[in-house]
């Protein structure tokens, strides 16, 4: 940069210089004239080798050079959350690293990370107040509230609720009085149901958590307005990016849905029960791709129940990490599988990843 300054400095002083000087050398005889001429070319030149050297000297006189750029190796990290039960559907609590064995495409690979149940989770819990929810507040809010109380006191909360787009209530937080505070304050005004770009939005916001143990706990019908009519109520994100992006993710993704297809009536009647069956759908697929359960509620007041297994299930997983032996980022989908050295055991984990 400095050579770049000097040298415009010069071309600058050269010009003016040239034109004093041609004003002298155009009185001149015209024998003289060119001898002038090439002195002032020489001169130039002179001065523009002289700074240039200057402009350098510096970095030879110290010996030192500009240290080069920090190389960064992006290696991927695999999170797992996993869930162990016996045969008769209770949870393994005490298995050891050495109890997991972890396979990609087949492939067994080394656990480079390993947290028991008892390691806590940065969960953010979703509340879906749209106009379809209207009726039912007192009992979503204690639902919600007693699920609080059923975390253990370690677990990291975050609270919003969705209609429209995300709205945060509470960052994350262990303080359960303050949790609970907020979410008896909440008013349902929503009306449309903006279900893709709120989880998405929700998403974003454990990108950010540097742990291994996250997940979303989001309570909705799973119903989005662009089911019915993606002209009049569009999204800015699909449900098919939605599904790329969550199995990516490392956050398990724990749907409480509730069905409310009779609830609330829309202009299009006669879609309704399409839209329906496809939303149902739609967040069974978002469980299984991030390695969570679909739980269901065939009537809001089964909501506490619901949340009682979720926070079950949470008190439950393993944590399981790795670095892929396979280092290419090539976009194949990469199949996982968890083995336990135990007999009949049922192992729940996400299926895989996209290499990205």
């Amino acid at each position: 940069m400095k050579l770049v300054w000097c040298i415009a400095k010069l071309g600058a002083y050269s010009a003016a210089c040239l034109r004093a000087r041609l004003c002298l050398i155009n009185g001149l005889q015209s024998r003289d004239r060119e001898g002038a001429v090439q002195h002032l070319r020489r001169t130039a030149l002179a001065i523009l080798l002289a700074v240039f050297l200057s402009a350098l000297a510096p970095a030879r006189a110290g010996g030192a050079q500009a240290p080069p750029a920090n190389i960064k190796v992006d290696v991927r990290l695999v999170n797992l959350n996993v869930r162990v039960r016996d045969r008769s559907g209770e949870p393994l609590p005490n298995l050891r690293k050495e109890d997991f064995h972890v396979l990609e495409d087949g492939i067994p690979q080394t656990l480079s990370h390993f947290q028991p149940v008892t390691a806590p989770v940065h969960l953010a819990l979703l509340l879906d107040l749209s106009g379809s929810t209207h009726a039912k507040m007192d009992i979503i809010i204690r639902a919600a509230a007693r699920f609080i109380d059923a975390l253990r006191p370690e677990d990291n909360v975050a609270v919003a609720t969705f209609s429209r787009g995300l709205n945060m209530i509470s960052e994350f937080t262990r303080d359960r009085s303050l949790l609970k505070s907020r979410i008896r304050a909440l008013e349902n005004k929503g009306t449309r149901t903006g279900f893709y770009d709120s989880l998405w939005s929700a998403l974003g916001l454990l990108d950010g958590i540097k742990a291994s143990r996250k997940a979303i706990v989001v309570m909705t019908d799973g119903f989005d307005s662009s089911l019915v009519d993606a002209k009049e109520w569009p999204t800015d994100h699909t449900f098919e990016e939605l599904l790329a992006r969550a199995a990516q993710d490392d956050s398990v993704i724990y749907p409480v849905r509730l069905n409310t297809e009779y609830d609330f009536q829309f202009p299009r009647a006669q879609s309704i029960h399409q839209a329906y069956a496809k939303a149902f759908k739609q967040v069974e697929e978002l469980a299984q791709q991030t390695g969570g359960t679909l739980f269901r509620s065939k009537r809001i007041e089964e909501l506490e129940h619901a949340y009682q297994q979720v926070a079950l299930e949470l008190r439950t997983s393993y944590s399981l990490a790795y670095t892929p032996i396979d280092s290419r980022r090539n976009g194949d989908w990469r199949k996982i599988e968890v083995k336990v050295d135990r007999r009949g055991t049922l192992v729940r984990t996400r299926p895989g990843y996209y290499a990205r």
